[in-house]
């Protein structure tokens, strides 16, 4: 393994790596869509990320795995019409953002109570 490869590894399992992995990614995924983007890594690494604010699971940075867990960090769009701006993202886990595909009714409860209050960073 060549020593560019080696920092790139080293930067990705950091916090700031990763986040800044997971910008490319949405950038790209906008870019595809056709959404609004004007999201930046100093943005993204203010945003509050230690919890996930519907589910109130940890999230785990840099767990190091290629394979998304329920803990997992997810960039979530509030409005999925507005795109990712900035107001219209925040921090969730893996399994909140999926759950807007097979949650309980529970579940998609909390979403709504989240949504509702306006906590947006």
């Amino acid at each position: 393994m060549n020593t560019n490869t080696i920092n790139t590894q080293k930067y990705r399992a950091t916090k700031r790596g990763h986040i800044a992995t997971l910008l490319s990614r949405a950038r790209r995924r906008a870019e595809a869509s056709g959404l609004a983007f004007d999201l930046d890594l100093d943005y993204l690494m203010a945003l509050p990320s230690e919890t996930c604010p519907v589910l109130s699971l940890p999230l785990s940075w840099c767990a190091g795995s290629k394979i998304r867990a329920e803990d997992s960090p997810s960039l979530d769009k509030i409005d999925p019409a507005l795109g990712y701006v900035k107001g219209n993202v925040a921090w969730v886990s893996w399994r909140a953002n999926r759950i807007k595909n097979d949650g309980t009714a529970l579940e998609h409860e909390l979403i709504a109570r989240w949504i509702h209050t306006g906590s947006v960073g």
